[in-house]
């Protein structure tokens, strides 16, 4: 008995299209990048700080580590008057990746104390 039933059900089963499966998924992108805070720069304080997102040029395999010797980064560490929140990224695509930077904009702003009517690139 219950072989015919599946034997019906089978036969059944055959009638109805095929039909594809989908399941819904999200690709991320993520990027390593290197936050150099102002001297002055106090978490305590409500004073919100314009940033800087340095988008250097592209490496071959480039580092969090060549991003911590680029002239910018150097710059801004050992100027105290610099009065900037500055973020540089490691590209690690091809080009500069629109959702990348905003996904990183949106952890910067999550993390520190930003202006946000103040971010630069």
């Amino acid at each position: 008995m219950q072989l015919k039933i599946t034997l019906i059900l089978l036969m059944f089963l055959n009638f109805i299209p095929n039909m594809a499966q989908q399941h819904e998924g999200r690709l991320v992108r993520t990027t390593d990048y290197l936050v150099t805070l102002p001297l002055k720069y106090d978490t305590v304080s409500p004073k919100k700080w314009p940033v800087l997102v340095f988008l250097h040029g592209n490496n071959p395999n480039p580092t969090l580590d060549m991003v911590k010797h680029d002239f910018m980064t150097i710059f801004a560490k050992k100027n105290e008057d610099f009065p900037i929140i500055l973020v540089s990224p490691v590209n690690q695509y091809e080009n500069w990746n629109i959702d990348v930077l905003n996904d990183l904009l949106d952890d910067v702003i999550g993390k520190y104390e930003v202006d946000e009517s103040r971010i630069y690139l």
